[in-house]
């Protein structure tokens, strides 16, 4: 019977299958965050109350299918899904070879929940500090100072690596892997028959309570990367193409002009015009609570002196001002 995470002489993953395995893993948090989305437009008195744990949730979904895909295969369900599989380059019944499953789970789920939970910290600091908040800790400053480093260095300490492996300098496709003693190696019959072996070694009452939840594991664990796969490519199919958007229906009009009060500034005849000089525009500029186009020089002159629109009166200030970067004519 073949030993999980045995060292066998089966050929090693290919840098595109990789890629391809890394490309679906890293898309299925983003799908479980949309199908939570999803969710709870359909189902707001359900989930918005699941919603503060979804992170939680995600995980501990992704544990469970993660042992059970390492148990039987040797391997995350993602690699499972590209043939591959873990094999351990520690020495036999050394720590890292007898808890390798263990290890795997940990730099499967643990580590990207930490790596979340940092990133989740840093956008929350990062946004206090610019807003110049009070509660500002030193534990934010840390994170904001050094999470974007980090992030750098792992980044490049993976690219390098990949470089390594394709011109095989190392047996390891990513240094998580190099750190727990795994390669990925491609699937062979000896391991199937190995795990099969092993299953038919169990005795009868714990067939009996293990069948079910086996095959409820087992149809999530194949299912999971193609939905989550599917949801991802919705996501950025919508993305592009609202829900709100049925066909036939036509674009959204522009809002109406703000109203011309009558003892406003005079408009001039042409669109071109200053509504202030009467003037082809020099830098055009506008406002926000304007539908209008103005000099640049002319609005903040008006503006710093009547805090208002020049043509419907409503409050703005000089600091709203918004200049016009463009070479075509406005018509």
């Amino acid at each position: 019977m073949a030993i999980p995470f045995s060292f066998t002489t089966s050929p090693g993953a290919s840098i595109f299958d990789v890629f391809a395995e890394d490309s679906l893993r890293s898309s299925l948090k983003p799908a479980w965050n949309y199908l939570m989305k999803f969710a709870t437009q359909k189902y707001p008195n359900y989930i918005l109350k699941a919603l503060k744990y979804s992170d939680e949730i995600y995980y501990v979904l992704l544990f469970v299918m993660e042992e059970y895909s390492l148990r039987n295969k040797s391997a995350s369900m993602t690699e499972a899904f590209y043939e591959l599989k873990r094999e351990s380059t520690a020495l036999p019944y050394s720590f890292m070879f007898r808890h390798a499953k263990m290890i795997s789970l940990l730099s499967l789920v643990f580590i990207p929940y930490i790596q979340d939970k940092l990133e989740e910290r840093y956008e929350i600091s990062k946004e206090k500090i610019l807003r110049g908040d009070l509660n500002v800790t030193d534990f934010d400053r840390f994170v904001n100072k050094w999470y974007p480093l980090f992030l750098t260095i792992s980044k490049w300490l993976r690219m390098l690596n990949y470089m390594l492996y394709l011109f095989h300098y190392t047996g390891y496709q990513v240094p998580l892997l190099k750190l727990t003693s795994i390669q990925l190696k491609y699937k062979t019959n000896d391991a199937d028959e190995g795990a099969s072996q092993a299953k038919d070694e169990r005795t009868f009452l714990r067939k009996m309570l293990t069948i079910p939840l086996d095959f409820v594991t087992s149809t999530i664990t194949k299912m999971a990367p193609l939905l989550f796969y599917s949801l991802s490519f919705l996501e950025t199919y919508y993305q592009q193409e609202p829900l709100s958007n049925k066909p036939g229906e036509g674009t959204i009009p522009p809002p109406q002009m703000p109203k011309v009060l009558s003892n406003s500034v005079r408009l001039p005849s042409s669109k071109k015009q200053c509504p202030l000089c009467h003037q082809p525009h020099q830098k055009p500029s506008t406002l926000p609570v304007s539908g209008f186009v103005f000099c640049h020089r002319c609005l903040h002159s008006y503006v710093q002196r009547h805090k208002c629109c020049p043509v419907t009166y409503r409050p703005c200030q000089v600091q709203n001002i918004i200049q016009l970067h463009t070479n075509a004519s406005i018509n």
